[in-house]
C-alpha cells in the first residue's frame, strides 16, 4: 500500500490541549479519515486513516477486513493517545486556556 499523504475525507478531526511530562500546554492535530478498502487486496480487506500529530510520525492506516472494525482499530489508537496523556482539553482551537477531559 503506497503511504498516506493527505486524509481528503475526514469523518472526524479535532485539537486536543494537554500538559507535556514538563508542565508545557500543547495542542495535537487528531483527525480520522473515511474507511476505504485496501487497493488491490485480494481479500477485500479495508484500512482507516488516522492521524495525531506528536504521537504518528504520519498518517497510517489502521486496517480490518471490514469498515467498522477498521473505524474502530483507528479509535483505539487514538484511545491509547488519550490515555498517554492523562488530561485534555478536545476543541482547543475554540477553548484556548482549558484542560477538562
Amino acid at each position: 500500500m503506497p503511504k498516506i499523504e493527505k486524509i481528503t475525507d475526514p469523518v472526524a478531526a479535532d485539537q486536543w490541549r494537554y500538559p507535556t511530562p514538563v508542565g508545557e500546554s500543547r495542542v495535537s492535530r487528531i483527525e480520522i479519515g473515511r474507511p476505504q478498502r485496501i487497493p488491490d487486496d485480494p481479500n477485500g480487506d479495508w484500512y482507516c486513516p488516522v492521524f495525531v500529530e506528536h504521537f504518528t510520525d504520519h498518517i497510517v492506516p489502521a486496517y480490518s477486513v471490514g469498515p467498522v472494525d477498521a473505524l474502530m482499530n483507528a479509535a483505539m489508537l487514538i484511545r491509547s493517545f488519550a490515555e498517554q496523556i492523562g488530561q485534555f482539553t478536545p476543541r482547543a482551537s475554540e477553548r484556548p486556556d482549558e484542560t477538562t477531559a
